[in-house]
Order: C-alpha cells, then sequence, then structure tokens
C-alpha cells in the first residue's frame, strides 16, 4: 500500500507533466485537462496493489490516458 506521503510525492512528481499531456490531447480545455488528469491519479491509487515493484510509475500513468 502506498502511504500518504508516497502519494504526495507522486502527485507533485507528475501532476503538472500529465495535465500538459491532457490539455493537449483535449483539444486545450482546462476544465476537461483537470478533470482527466485528476481522474489518472484517481485510477492510480485505486489500482496500485497491481503495479510490479519495478513498474514504472510514469509509463503507467501515460497508459491510462483518455482511454
Amino acid at each position: 500500500m502506498i502511504e500518504p506521503e508516497q502519494c504526495t510525492l507522486i502527485i507533485e512528481k507528475y501532476y503538472r507533466e500529465i495535465f500538459s499531456y491532457c490539455y493537449a490531447k483535449l483539444s486545450y480545455s482546462h476544465h476537461s485537462a483537470e478533470d482527466c488528469t485528476q481522474e489518472v491519479f484517481v485510477v492510480f491509487f485505486s489500482k496500485h496493489e497491481r503495479l510490479d515493484e519495478g513498474d514504472n510509475i510514469r509509463l503507467w500513468l501515460y497508459r491510462r490516458q483518455i482511454t
């Protein structure tokens, strides 16, 4: 299980990058990009137990974009 401090670090590390990606993919809609980014992290934290120790978090987050 990911500790709350780790959750904060993951969000701080990847939020801006994931938001920018969503923003560009969703026709530069700020509101849609915020919703998409939030959903990516909600899904990540609800399914993080399935990640293996060596899995790349950044890659996992990108794979879950706009699908």
